[in-house]
């Protein structure tokens, strides 16, 4: 069972995912990159361009996932 605390850490991580996730998502595709390369750094580059088209819904998956990760995390350390 999660307690207050613990759901108001979930809450403050997915609050902080949304903001990185709009922050980089402007800031990525700034850097400087061959597009011709297919290299995994060309890669995250391109799905922070996807982030910035899709700004609501990168930000909703990113919250549920931060979320549920911290909240999962910290069942999982007091059953250890």
């Amino acid at each position: 069972m999660l307690t207050n605390r613990d759901m108001r850490l979930s809450l403050a991580s997915a609050c902080v995912g949304i903001v990185l996730n709009i922050v980089l998502s402007y800031l990525v595709p700034n850097l400087p990159h061959d597009s011709s390369d297919n290299s995994y750094y060309v890669e995250v580059i391109d799905m922070f361009k996807h982030h910035n088209r899709k700004m609501l819904t990168s930000s909703l998956i990113v919250a549920v996932a931060v979320a549920a990760s911290v909240a999962l995390g910290t069942i999982v350390l007091r059953k250890m």
